[in-house]
């Protein structure tokens, strides 16, 4: 009876997340097709054919909007191992076709390739170990319980979108307020960097894999092996962003050093390595951020609001007057006293946890 009872709720989830992102993605497709063909068209430059990459590129973007909840359902069935073995795959495919892609001149199309070959490879991965999985999830109808949107997901729902939106809002404002302030080579400079930032994630690849067993920890009532499970995930995690960080920053100082030509595309070693001190504290506040939510709870979504405002505006004040070394220095300073006060409501809230479960 429990297992019946697990299962529709489980199909009403399916059913109702399915739905949802089916709609989002189809905004998405129009939304991004209409804005991009008015922002393309009154571009100065007409001379790209930009219109037919575009329109793929929004479709693409779409349709992997619409399997977002199927990933999301595989990990909580606690698929872990043979997700993320795929996502590798993937990765790999992904990579080697669109380097195939730009060599063969695919230009702006390249980015398509990338959307295009992953949506083969999650067909081909889903379709081979999940079809009928899937199916009796969409396409059953919850017999017993069924989960409350309202009550069950959305309270968390709302905090972790505002969350994520703060954190893209964050990522990606400094290439703007550089192109708009100091032109188009310090954006590329700062686009390029940022994408060899993107190395130190890494890092994260040890936790993803774990969120699963931070719910289940929490589900048992298991809080020491929980607090165990934190202190292993952020050892390693330091451990690793910071050989990543280190080789990073030897790398663009050596580019820089011997006056490679490829070091004229990336930002000097100064402002990288702001940036990477101020990404190695985001990697190590990770796995707090998973172990609070854990509980059903994002006690620092106000923090993660109140970060990028304050990013914003330090952007676009000191990239103003001081390009990228000013973006660098504001984003590590916002981060040193945010991401403090994230240490801080941890231990608050898992000394308040601790009580309630001795009582």
């Amino acid at each position: 009876m429990g297992d019946e009872e697990a299962l529709s709720r489980l199909i009403s989830i399916a059913r109702v997340a399915s739905k949802w992102y089916q709609a989002g993605g189809i905004i998405v497709t129009f939304g991004l097709s209409l804005g991009g063909c008015l922002f393309f068209s009154s571009s100065p430059s007409q001379s790209a054919n930009w219109f037919w990459p575009w329109l793929c590129l929004c479709v693409l973007a779409g349709i992997n909007i619409c399997l977002v909840p199927v990933w999301s359902l595989l990990e909580g069935c606690n698929q872990v191992s043979q997700l993320f073995t795929y996502r590798f795959i993937q990765g790999v495919c992904s990579s080697f076709f669109v380097w195939m892609a730009i060599l063969l001149g695919a230009s702006l199309w390249a980015v398509s390739v990338t959307l295009g070959v992953s949506l083969i490879c999650a067909g081909i991965f889903l379709g081979r170990r999940y079809l009928t999985f899937l199916a009796t999830l969409i396409w059953s109808h919850p017999s017993g319980g069924r989960a409350s949107w309202y009550h069950d997901i959305f309270p968390m729902q709302w905090r972790i979108a505002l969350s994520w939106l703060s954190g893209y809002f964050v990522f990606s404002i400094f290439t703007p307020v550089l192109f708009r302030y100091h032109g188009p080579v310090v954006a590329g400079q700062m686009g390029m960097t940022w994408s060899l930032l993107n190395a130190m994630q890494i890092a994260s690849s040890w936790l993803a894999p774990r969120v699963p067993q931070f719910g289940i920890s929490v589900a048992q009532q298991r809080y020491d092996e929980l607090d165990h499970l934190l202190w292993r995930i952020t050892n390693i995690i330091v451990a690793i962003s910071v050989v990543a960080a280190l080789c990073i920053w030897l790398f663009v100082y050596i580019l820089n050093e011997y006056d490679f030509h490829l070091a004229t595309r990336r930002l000097p070693p100064m402002p990288t390595a702001l940036f990477l001190l101020a990404q190695l504290l985001v990697s190590i506040s990770l796995p707090f951020s998973v172990y609070m939510r854990a509980r059903k709870t994002d006690p620092i979504v106000h923090l993660s609001v109140i970060a990028a405002v304050l990013t914003g505006v330090s952007a676009i004040t000191l990239g103003k007057y001081y390009a990228a070394n000013g973006v660098a220095l504001g984003y590590l300073v916002f981060n040193v006293i945010i991401i403090s006060l994230v240490f801080w409501v941890w231990h608050c809230r898992r000394f308040e946890w601790r009580l309630k479960n001795w009582s």
